[in-house]
């Protein structure tokens, strides 16, 4: 292979062994960052190919044949720009047994084990399992070397160091590297994706092959030689905000493929929000409970918080009813002469309130000067007048305000007041004349919604109790009525004839 050195007889005297290889004519890597400092993308990018080159030609023998002593010193470059990967003379077929380190190392003298490393591969540059389990070493073994030589080169330093080959061994199966980008700002984020992969220490989470190492450096090449913009600035953000405080989480996870997810979420939530602009459509309904009688149409039924017990008005409209829709019991709360309507729990769940009215000439609309608003408790009992004129009663989610309609001359003005303290209400401004009705609290308890009529022209209000501030929602145009806020607080329901 043109990137492996050429061996041409193995001559052993008094006991030592002798490589004859081929002269290269050039310097070794080592000698090249040594000389000049570390290289450019640019310049380091086809050294790095060609070393893949001759890995992928070593481990594709059968059986694959492990360099293990991957290093700069072990890389010659010659003057036209060649690079052979030279000293085979710890290489091993693959499954054949090194020399593995003692079982008792850790009570061994450092140079002991100092010796026991040289004999499987230079320490700064070894892969953990070649450290802790020499017999297991495979061609992946070889790519953490890699790992370890591109680092070196675009960095200028070892990404594991120590005082001792026994500390520097140490530092490489249990701590992290320095991320390169740390070390030196410009190189690009692609490449330090490679090296990080690569310096793995579960070998299961390297590239599983010199060819696809090859891959992601020809993609390197392809970013430096028509650079995206939009994708630098989004690899170098996810480095800046994420590889900063979690560098574990650059060598565990591969930013590849967290920057697709990226892209693809977006579009997804895009899509997502185009189809709930356009359509907004309800959710999947289910059916907790079947409830033979038939309920009053409208806002004449109100439900718990655990959603087990539902208050509702019959279709007849005189009569307040409790269904416990766990064990399907039904208890009678009242019944009245007048119309019931619009039932509601109080904050702490321990009082219903509901309003009545009786219809003048002309239908519901017509006339509501005889509208009165009552509280009864959830258990039956007597129910007890609270105020002539109001309705719409409606109590925040905190408990602390209460809401209700209250007529002050010709129309219905809503009223907040704290809860039990009806004397304390006050009503909040006009938005144009009319009635105002239908109050619906937002999940904050500070805001609520209501819509505002007089004959045909009915229109849609926020008003903040907080800043006191009263806002229009829609202009008048249609009829929007009976507004309702989602739990989540970003959207408001409404009925309109639009």
């Amino acid at each position: 292979h043109p990137n492996v050195c050429k061996l041409y007889d193995t001559i052993e005297t008094a006991g030592e062994r002798f490589l004859v290889m081929e002269f290269i004519e050039g310097e070794t890597l080592q000698e090249r960052i040594t000389r000049g400092g570390t290289l450019s993308a640019q310049a380091a990018l086809p050294i790095f190919l060609q070393i893949v080159e001759a890995l992928d030609f070593l481990h594709r023998q059968h059986p694959p044949l492990l360099h293990r002593d991957l290093k700069p010193r072990n890389i010659m470059l010659s003057p036209s720009g060649q690079v052979k990967l030279i000293d085979f003379g710890l290489a091993r077929p693959m499954n054949v047994p090194g020399v593995s380190a003692d079982s008792d190392a850790s009570t061994r003298r450092e140079e002991q084990l100092s010796d026991s490393l040289h004999q499987m591969g230079t320490p700064a540059y070894m892969a953990p399992e070649s450290l802790s389990r020499p017999k297991e070493s495979d061609p992946r073994s070889d790519l953490f070397s890699l790992g370890v030589t591109m680092f070196e080169v675009m960095t200028g330093a070892l990404p594991f160091q120590g005082g001792s080959e026994f500390q520097v061994a140490s530092a490489i199966l249990n701590e992290f590297p320095t991320l390169p980008s740390r070390l030196r700002s410009e190189i690009p984020p692609r490449l330090e994706y490679i090296i990080l992969r690569l310096l793995e220490k579960d070998r299961r989470r390297r590239f599983q092959s010199a060819a696809e190492v090859k891959a992601q450096l020809l993609a390197v090449g392809r970013d430096l030689e028509r650079p995206s913009y939009l994708s630098d600035l989004l690899w170098r953000s996810w480095r800046r905000y994420h590889l900063s405080f979690l560098p574990w989480l650059s060598i565990w996870f591969s930013r590849e493929r967290i920057f697709h997810g990226i892209v693809l979420s977006s579009l997804v939530a895009c899509f997502l929000l185009w189809m709930i602009r356009s359509r907004h459509p309800l959710h999947e309904c289910r059916v907790s409970a079947c409830i033979e009688e038939e309920i009053a149409p409208g806002e004449e039924f109100t439900l718990s918080r655990d959603d087990r017990v539902l208050i509702y008005v019959d279709k007849r409209g005189h009569a307040l009813f409790r269904h416990d829709l766990i064990t399907g019991k039904r208890l009678l709360l009242a019944t009245l002469p007048q119309t019931i309507y619009h039932p509601a729990f109080s904050a702490e769940e321990r009082r219903i309130y509901f309003a009545t009215v009786e219809l003048g000439e002309g239908g519901e609309d017509a006339d509501r000067s005889r509208e009165t608003l009552w509280e009864i408790s959830p258990l039956g009992g007597e129910a007890r007048l609270l105020l002539e004129d109001g309705g719409d009663p409606t109590p925040a989610p905190d408990g602390r305000t209460f809401l209700f309609t209250h007529k002050i001359g010709n129309f219905y003005r809503i009223h907040y007041a704290p809860t039990g303290d009806l004397a304390g209400a006050r009503p909040i401004p006009m938005g144009e004349s009319g009635h105002q009705g239908y109050p619906s609290w937002a999940p904050d308890g500070r805001r609520f919604v209501f819509h505002e009529w007089e004959g045909t022209r009915t229109s849609l209000w926020i008003y903040d109790t907080g800043r006191e501030a009263l806002r229009r929602l829609t202009a008048g145009d249609f009829q929007d009525s009976y507004p309702a806020w989602s739990p989540d607080g970003k959207w408001i329901y409404f009925v309109s004839n639009r």
